[in-house]
């Protein structure tokens, strides 16, 4: 885990990237450290359950089923 092979193109965002990730570095706290990571995890599976609702409303659960992968089939 690399955050440094995630590209960010919006420049507010690599500057606000750069704040936290220079806050990150000063904390010595590993229980504070644990709670930020916790709270990432957390953010992303709720951007991504976010993303699968508006795709849902855009496409309808039809199309959406094309880009979804088919999970009742055991991987051989």
């Amino acid at each position: 885990m690399n955050p440094d092979e995630i590209e960010l193109r919006n420049t507010s965002q690599q500057f606000e990237y750069e704040k936290m990730s220079r806050e990150i570095d000063e904390c010595d706290d590993v229980d504070t450290l644990k709670q930020m990571c916790k709270f990432l995890v957390k953010l992303e599976m709720k951007t991504r359950e976010t993303y699968s609702i508006v795709l849902q409303d855009a496409l309808g659960d039809n199309e959406m089923l094309k880009y979804m992968p088919d999970l009742s089939q055991p991987k051989e």
